[in-house]
């Protein structure tokens, strides 16, 4: 029976963790196919919007070329429309640890800390339980925690695909008037 425990933990972990990249990544898709103006967008998706930009300034040290490109994008091209890199904005880095659940919750606007930050221990034993028991440690879970991670798995999935669509719905991936924050 242990490898019944076992089993269900790697497999509902996979499952959280496919989901929440598969959810978040689809979101990204949705938000940019409706062609906005970065000016229009929470700033979450601004961030999202120019990351690339970002990353290639960061990377040019003493080229002012990337660097003239994100002022233009942030000043005189903030009024065009722009597309999000779907495939690229949503990263699980292969780990989906809290800090890193959080990190996509922030970027696609789901509020992290009054909906998730209870289950963070949670969420960080789980990926350890999967790593240790992937990793062929002889970890033995007993009954009551392999039905607490099946159930978790289940009711989170359910619940981060009520986030989403609850942001699709009310627009938080909108800007606020007067806002400069998600």
């Amino acid at each position: 029976m242990p490898f019944r425990r076992r089993a269900a933990i790697v497999f509902a972990y996979a499952h959280w963790e496919g989901f929440v990249k598969d959810a978040a990544s689809a979101y990204v898709e949705f938000v940019s196919q409706k062609s906005r103006k970065l000016s229009d967008l929470a700033v979450s998706f601004q961030a999202l919007v120019c990351r690339q930009e970002f990353m290639a300034a960061k990377e040019a040290k003493h080229r002012i070329s990337h660097h003239i490109l994100l002022v233009q994008r942030l000043t005189d091209r903030i009024n065009e429309s722009c597309r999000i890199s779907a495939d690229r904005a949503i990263d699980t880095e292969s780990n989906l640890t809290a800090p890193v659940f959080k990190n996509i919750c922030t970027s696609i606007g789901v509020d992290y800390t009054s909906k998730w930050a209870t289950h963070g221990p949670f969420i960080n034993d789980l990926f350890t339980n999967r790593c240790a028991i992937a990793h062929g440690e002889l970890l033995d879970p007993d009954d009551n925690y392999a039905v607490e991670v099946l159930d978790f798995a289940v009711q989170a999935i359910d619940r981060f695909s009520s986030d989403i669509e609850d942001a699709a719905v009310q627009k938080l991936f909108l800007r606020r008037t007067g806002s400069t924050s998600t």
